[in-house]
């Protein structure tokens, strides 16, 4: 455990300490400064699979703390910073992180200025998502607030624009503008999400054994909210749109005998389909090709069959193996490039202790990846610079949840939502074609969640939730690794069930 680590505990537990005895809300004596915070422990278990963290043995890996302080320096600027640590299986690992740190200036209602490291306004609870107490649920539906981007859609480094537009009789708007970058860890989340995106047909023809993520690289990230409080009380309706870029440099890990195995497999099988061609097309008429038509069939196949020889001509000749010690591995440079765009709309009505809500988000990915081991063998030119573009597609997640405060320290929630990997693909028959060896329930996460809240005190709340889930498009990889003792044993199930505990006190 580092320094800093130790230093951020000792101080929530000594905060803690004497606000167990004085329940502190303003310390005057720090000059008017609030302060806050929080800590949380939970327990989740599945029946199958692995949700970001061992929960098919149960697990305690899974909490938050978090402490802030704040301060009107003058009736128009507020000055605030948040340190904040988590732990979720491998993600967080309790490491203490400047969660947000900001000024911010509001020199009108309709206009205020923020700048720093701020919340990212997405959707209705993505600024207030690491606050337990404020929400029912113990996690949010997964089909717009995906954990597995969790660590890097939280926060925002840069500067801001906000404000509220009243009206006469339409209610009133309230907008966000963002722009800067954001900080994404080199592990954790991105690196696993990032090892699912290559597609089995890839690792095959490459004989790829791991990606090792190294670093990632921002180069901006924004957002455009606008929220609409209605004439109608206690509905608000909502719409943004978010994007970002980056890249990621990793070192793709080669296992040479597999992949020149490969090769000679391909070659003594194409090899024979070649001469047979040729010979065909040298004199159609005796080979049945009466038909123009035909002729070009037999062509377009000559050139296939030829361009796959080629390419794997280029493995044999380009690499060498090592039999005398085993598995020779050799690790490329690999560049990966993302771009996104995302639209969500929201709404949320309220009507005494009855809190509706539902949410759509569709999200649009440009990814591309570069390597010089597709270079150095790509025969045909296919790959231009040893670029590899994967196709565009846009992945869609909605939800709709109720709650219900039945009294003063019993709250009973609901939600169902859903998220598919490629909207034009929720079946999962496309992605198939480039992951053959993963089931195609991979493709799209259905989530049927009862959470129930206690609250015990005005600082402190447990809260109990089920969920139902049928696919594992959320899930990673690389928290559900093939079974070394008997790889015939299915690595996802497609119908599975998440149990969560947690308890947390606030002050």
């Amino acid at each position: 455990m580092n320094i800093m680590r130790k230093l951020f505990l000792v101080m929530i537990t000594v905060l803690f300490g004497l606000i167990s005895q004085v329940q502190a809300m303003e310390f005057d004596d720090l000059g008017g400064i609030d302060v806050h915070g929080f800590i949380s422990q939970g327990y989740l278990q599945s029946d199958d699979n692995n949700f970001f963290a061992d929960t098919e043995n149960g697990t305690t890996q899974f909490n938050e703390m978090g402490i802030n302080f704040s301060a009107d320096v003058t009736e128009k600027l507020r000055l605030g910073v948040q340190f904040f640590a988590r732990d979720m299986g491998d993600i967080g690992n309790n490491e203490v992180v400047l969660d947000w740190a900001i000024a911010d200036y509001r020199w009108r209602d309709w206009l205020g200025l923020r700048a720093g490291n701020m919340k990212w306004v997405n959707g209705l609870y993505n600024e207030s998502r690491d606050v337990d107490m404020l929400r029912t649920p113990i996690f949010l539906p997964q089909g717009v607030y995906n954990e597995a981007w969790r660590e890097t859609s939280a926060t925002l480094q840069g500067a801001g624009l906000y404000g509220e537009l009243p009206t006469n009789k339409a209610g009133s708007f309230s907008y966000d503008l963002q722009y800067g970058s954001m900080s994404m860890p080199a592990e954790g989340g991105p690196a696993k999400l990032l090892k699912d995106q290559v597609p089995d047909t890839f690792k095959a023809a490459y004989g790829v054994e791991d990606i090792e993520l190294e670093s990632v690289d921002v180069d901006y990230t924004y957002t455009a909210a606008m929220k609409w409080n209605t004439p109608l009380e206690g509905l608000l309706l909502g719409g943004n749109h978010w994007g970002y870029s980056f890249q990621a440099d990793a070192e793709t890990i080669i296992n040479m005998n597999t992949l020149r195995g490969t090769a000679a497999a391909a070659q003594a099988r194409y090899t024979p389909i070649i001469a047979q061609l040729t010979a065909a097309l040298a004199n159609p008429a005796a080979a049945g090709l009466t038909t123009p038509e035909a002729i070009l069939a037999a062509q377009q196949q000559l050139g296939a069959a030829t361009y796959v020889n080629n390419y794997y001509t280029g493995v044999l000749n380009n690499t060498s193996a090592d039999t005398s010690l085993g598995a020779q591995i050799t690790g490329y440079p690999t560049i990966f490039k993302v771009r996104t765009k995302t639209l969500t709309g929201s709404m949320e009505y309220t009507w005494k202790n009855l809190v509706v809500a539902a949410e759509y988000m569709q999200t649009r990915y440009n990814l591309s990846m570069q390597n010089n081991l597709l270079e150095n063998l790509d025969i045909a030119n296919a790959y231009q610079g040893g670029v590899s573009n994967i196709p565009e597609f846009d992945a869609v997640g909605y939800y709709g949840s109720l709650s219900y405060r039945f009294t003063y320290w019993f709250e009973l929630g609901l939600y169902y939502s859903e998220y598919y990997r490629n909207k034009d693909d929720k079946d999962g028959e496309k992605r198939a074609v480039s992951f053959p060896n993963e089931p195609k329930h991979r493709a799209w996460f259905k989530d049927a969640c009862l959470t129930t809240r206690f609250d015990i005190n005005e600082n402190w709340v447990l809260k109990l939730e089920g969920h139902i889930l049928n696919g594992t498009a959320v899930i990673y990889g690389a928290d559900n690794p093939v079974n070394v003792y008997d790889p015939a044993e299915p690595r996802y199930e497609e119908d599975w069930f998440l149990g969560a505990a947690k308890i947390t006190y606030s002050f």
